[in-house]
C-alpha cells in the first residue's frame, strides 16, 4: 500500500491512500469539505482521527486541495471531484439554470458544461477561497466559482462560473507560454510558466501577488522576476514564496514578520541566512503557511521561519510562540520528520 501524505498548512489535513483508492482526512469538517467522513456528514464534526470518504470511484486519486468550505480532488486520469458547499459554483456542477446552494457530504464530479476541457487532461486541481482552479496538460488555466475576490481571473466581482472557463489574459502575458506550476490560496493565484516567469491574479489584500499594490487583480499580471528562473511558488495566508532553479528562496507579503528576511515586504526579495543554517544545501521545495514557512533541502532536511507556533507548526518540538526572521533547522524531535526521509511532492 502506498500512502501519499499531503502537507496542508490549514485547518485540515488530507491523506490519500493508494492503490486502494480511499481518501481519508481529519480536522474541522465545517461545510463537509472533507466529505462524508465515516458517515458523519452534519457539517459540524471535528474529526480527531482519520475517517474515510464514502464512495466508489473509477480511478486512483493523486491530489486533494482544501478551500473555503469546499475541497477538490483529482484522479490519475484527470477527473475532478468536489465536496462541501456548492454555493456560487465553487464545485463546478454546471447548475447555472437552477443554482444549488447545498452541502455535499460525498464527492461529486465537476461538469465541463462549457466544453473547454475537451481533448485536455487536468493535471492539477486546487480549491481556493470561493473558487477552484484547474491546470491542463497543455499549460492552460481554467477557473470556476465566485469572483468576489477576483479569484476567477476575469472581470466583475459578481461574476460566477458554474463550470470551468479560461482566465483573462488581456495583457497577453501568457501568449506563447505554457503554465507548468500553480499555487492557489484564499483566491490568490500564482502561475509559473515554462520559461521560469511568474504570473498572478486574484486576491491581493495581503500583498500575496507580489506586485506591491495590494489591489486585487482580475486579469493576469506579471511579477518582477527579471533574470530569475522560478520553478515553484507557494501562497500562505499572509505571504508568498518563490523558489529559483538555483535553490534561492524569495518572499513577500503583508508584513516582514513571516518573510525570513529584512527589508521591504511588498515585493519579492531573497530570504536571508546570516547564520549559515542552510549552508551549502539546496532548497528543493517550499511551503507557505499562515505566517510561517517550511523549506525542504536536497538532503531531506527541513527548515522553518516566520511568526507564531501556537500549534507547533514551525516544527520546533514545542508550542512556544516564536518570531524567526531567518531560517532555523526543524527540531530533531519533530515527530513528522524524525527518522524519516522527506520526499519532495511532485
Amino acid at each position: 500500500m502506498r500512502t501519499l501524505l499531503l502537507f496542508v498548512l490549514s485547518l485540515v489535513t488530507v491523506t490519500l491512500v493508494q492503490p486502494l483508492n480511499n481518501v481519508v482526512g481529519f480536522g474541522s469538517n465545517t461545510g463537509m469539505f472533507i466529505g462524508q467522513m465515516q458517515g458523519r456528514n452534519t457539517g459540524t464534526t471535528v474529526l480527531v482521527n482519520p475517517g474515510t470518504i464514502v464512495g466508489t470511484f473509477p480511478d486512483t486519486f493523486v491530489s486533494a486541495s482544501i478551500g473555503n468550505q469546499h475541497a477538490v480532488f483529482l484522479t490519475q486520469s484527470g477527473l475532478v471531484y468536489g465536496t462541501g458547499y456548492s454555493f456560487n459554483g465553487r464545485l463546478g456542477l454546471n447548475d447555472s439554470a437552477a443554482p444549488i446552494a447545498a452541502y455535499y457530504g460525498t464527492l461529486v464530479p465537476m461538469v465541463d458544461g462549457n466544453k473547454v476541457l475537451i481533448g485536455k487532461k487536468v493535471i492539477a486541481a486546487e480549491a481556493s477561497g470561493h473558487s477552484s482552479v484547474l491546470l491542463t496538460d497543455d499549460g492552460k488555466v481554467f477557473t470556476y466559482g465566485w469572483n468576489d475576490n477576483a479569484g476567477l481571473g476575469v472581470s466583475g466581482t459578481s461574476t460566477i462560473h458554474y463550470s470551468p472557463k479560461p482566465i483573462n489574459d488581456t495583457n497577453g502575458l501568457l501568449v506563447g507560454k505554457t503554465v507548468k506550476h500553480m499555487s492557489v490560496s484564499n483566491d490568490a493565484v500564482l502561475l509559473v510558466t515554462n520559461d521560469g516567469l511568474v504570473r498572478s491574479f486574484g486576491f491581493n489584500g495581503n500583498y500575496n501577488l507580489g506586485d506591491g499594490t495590494g489591489v486585487n487583480q482580475n486579469i493576469v499580471t506579471a511579477l518582477p522576476f527579471t533574470g530569475r528562473v522560478i520553478v515553484q511558488t507557494s501562497i500562505g495566508l499572509m505571504h508568498s514564496l518563490a523558489l529559483q532553479d538555483s535553490g534561492t528562496v524569495l518572499s513577500w507579503g503583508f508584513s516582514v514578520n513571516p518573510l525570513g528576511r529584512s527589508g521591504s515586504h511588498l515585493v519579492p526579495a531573497p530570504i536571508e541566512d546570516p547564520n549559515n543554517v542552510i549552508g551549502s544545501r539546496k532548497v528543493v521545495y517550499i511551503s507557505a503557511g499562515f505566517q510561517h514557512s517550511i523549506l525542504l533541502t536536497d538532503d531531506g532536511r527541513a527548515f522553518t521561519f516566520g511568526n507564531g507556533n501556537p500549534y507547533g507548526q514551525m516544527c520546533t518540538g514545542d508550542t512556544t510562540t516564536y518570531t524567526r526572521l531567518q531560517p532555523f533547522a526543524a527540531s530533531a524531535n519533530c515527530s513528522l520528520l524524525k527518522q524519516k526521509q522527506v520526499i519532495k511532492p511532485r
